[in-house]
């Protein structure tokens, strides 16, 4: 630790995070309020134990003494040269994009922190830590003071859409003190989101989902996962090396594709099922959530390509662009590996060299008709395989 503090800059830190420690938590009407309640707590089994080692007298005597020692813990801790430091107040600190106070920029967006201070003390330095993403190391930068607002500014570059930039303030006095606001930072700091970008919609597509696939169709292995349906809009064929797919915007590499050719004109069905080991670029590796969710395509450089939001999904539906490829998004049956705006179609499976030897419908009952919304057929091979009529 000596050696530690022998370093004026992490000294300093640790002496004003001490400073907040001792006016937060040995606060006098803090502490006496703590205490107040856990004698609350006990008082009445104290008094009805049959076994305690000192009277009732003693415990409640004890309480004001525990509240005189904090309060003269307290005081002595002020009294020390090295605490009883001024340093310079910060008294606002704010950030605005053009002139708009607290506005969530966009991605193409400067945003200007502005530090307003208590100028009776005299100041050295008004510094700015930044960061972004939610967790992660700060960038110390220097702020300017201007004459004509009387404040110190910093212009922070624009960001990534949807990234979070977190940010807190620092003063140096003449004398060395150190303050922060907000006071408890590293782990308290002042925070904004970019503005998602609006998406506009290129030649590869998210065309239609299923986040509740109970009946509707089945993987190779023959498990109801939730589905993707990826549509290539364009007249040339689209390699997918290295893009990725998330439902997780602050994981945009949650799930990245090794070597997969989408053809113009293509469905391409991507099973979310959280087991990727089933089929390379075919099985992602998260689960859709029924309840709603998020679900987003970038290209190997994190620029968004196609990308939603999507509220509660109701079960054997599917969640598919209406007009095919361009529209918004609208539940409706689905339309599995086909163009969303078709009426009717019944999935197709290639079991024409094995022998059917029975049917049923979503009930189990035998059936001899292909009427049916759901027709489940049994093979004799032990297979089974569902079809859906499309209306």
């Amino acid at each position: 630790m000596n050696k530690l503090f022998s370093i004026t800059e992490i000294r300093q830190r640790y002496l004003a995070h001490f400073r907040t420690i001792l006016d937060e938590s040995f606060d006098s009407i803090y502490i006496n309020e703590l205490i107040d309640n856990y004698f609350s707590l006990i008082d009445q089994k104290v008094l009805n134990d049959p076994k305690k080692i000192y009277n009732y007298e003693a415990f409640t005597s004890e309480i004001n003494l525990l509240k005189n020692y904090f309060s003269q813990r307290s005081s002595y801790l002020h009294s020390l040269d090295v605490i009883d430091q001024q340093g310079v107040d910060i008294i606002q600190v704010e950030y605005s994009v053009g002139n708009n106070s607290y506005t969530q920029p966009s991605s193409s967006d400067e945003v200007v922190v502005s530090v307003d201070i208590d100028e009776s003390n005299p100041v050295n330095e008004i510094n700015l830590y930044f960061g972004t993403g939610l967790t992660g190391l700060f960038e110390k930068v220097p702020m300017n003071y201007s004459f004509a607002t009387g404040k110190y500014n910093y212009t922070l570059p624009p960001h990534s859409a949807g990234q979070y930039v977190r940010f807190y303030v620092e003063s140096i006095s003449s004398n060395g003190t150190i303050k922060y606001s907000p006071k408890g930072a590293e782990h308290e700091v002042y925070i904004y989101k970019v503005k998602m970008d609006e998406i506009v919609l290129g030649n590869l597509v998210i065309n239609e989902i299923m986040a509740s696939n109970n009946l509707t169709v089945t993987d190779q292995n023959g498990e109801f996962d939730d589905w993707i349906e990826i549509l290539n809009r364009g007249n040339q064929p689209i390699n997918l090396s290295g893009y990725h797919i998330t439902d997780d915007f602050a994981s945009l590499d949650k799930f990245t594709f090794s070597n997969l050719l989408i053809n113009p004109g293509e469905y391409y069905i991507f099973w979310a099922d959280n087991q990727e080991e089933q089929g390379i670029d075919s099985h992602l590796n998260f689960k859709l959530s029924s309840s709603g969710e998020e679900l987003y395509i970038s290209d190997e450089n994190m620029n968004l390509i196609d990308g939603f939001s999507f509220g509660e999904q109701q079960t054997d539906k599917g969640y598919a662009r209406i007009p095919n490829g361009n529209g918004h998004f609208v539940i409706q049956n689905p339309t599995f590996g086909y163009n969303n705006e078709q009426t009717t179609n019944i999935l197709e499976f290639d079991n024409s060299n094995k022998e059917i030897i029975k049917k049923l419908d979503i009930l189990g009952r035998n059936i001899n008709n292909t009427n049916q919304s759901v027709v489940v057929y049994i093979f004799a091979d032990g297979s089974v395989e569902k079809k859906v009529l499309l209306k």
